[in-house]
């Protein structure tokens, strides 16, 4: 858990203790937890970590099955702290994945309603209409996740590449994943079966129009000026 010195986190904590749950706390200053009631009970571990370093976080998230975060920089007074959040919880999603974790749970924080924070970039934790993305590789992947409320979990993810035997030209693949939840989620799949082929379809011819009419405004003009 990363973030237990704050509101939520410190009234999280022994709730899952309750429950039997063990839990790795992450702290930057441990002292500011030794005030905590919970602190020294035999099931709770504290641990010294920096967000931003994803290799020692996944070291600390080794043999967790949930990971949650509850650390928001913006919380702080500095100027540059909206843009830093979402490098941070970035590293921290890394580290989850490197160290198998089942589960992540994050917390919004402030700014963290819907929408994009820069029009001209898509950032970690940005909403796309009805979709959040939770995973941007440039210039290489984009992974969406939906968040309308269906009887299980459904994913779309992007990926390009460039095609080597013709310059200037890029090959882009859509791959949509669905994973039902019980016998009502695999009902609403095989329901919904025509729909998504034709929505996505317009979705690439609509993405492939934008990458083609980008490409044509930044082109040099060639028309002889003489």
């Amino acid at each position: 858990m990363a973030g237990a010195s704050g509101y939520i986190d410190g009234r999280l904590v022994p709730c899952l203790l309750e429950r039997g749950y063990r839990v790795r706390s992450l702290a930057r200053s441990p002292k500011k937890l030794e005030a905590r009631g919970w602190a020294s009970e035999p099931r709770i571990e504290i641990v010294v970590g920096d967000l931003a370093d994803t290799d020692g976080l996944a070291e600390q998230l080794a043999g967790c099955e949930a990971a949650y975060y509850l650390a928001h920089s913006m919380l702080a007074r500095d100027s540059d702290s909206p843009g830093r959040d979402p490098e941070l919880a970035g590293s921290f999603a890394n580290a989850v994945v490197c160290a198998g974790c089942e589960r992540i749970l994050y917390l919004g924080g402030p700014g963290s309603d819907r929408g994009r924070r820069n029009v001209e970039q898509i950032r970690h934790g940005d909403a796309l209409d009805f979709w959040r993305v939770t995973g941007v590789e440039h210039h290489r992947s984009l992974t969406l996740r939906a968040e309308i409320r269906v009887p299980g979990e459904a994913v779309l993810e992007f990926r390009v590449r460039p095609l080597e035997n013709i310059p200037g030209m890029t090959w882009l693949t859509r791959i949509a994943r669905f994973k039902p939840k019980g016998l009502g989620g695999i009902l609403y799949w095989y329901s919904v079966l025509p729909f998504p082929g034709i929505v996505f379809r317009g979705m690439v011819r609509g993405i492939r129009h934008a990458a083609e009419t980008h490409a044509a405004a930044a082109r040099p003009d060639r028309r002889d000026s003489s």
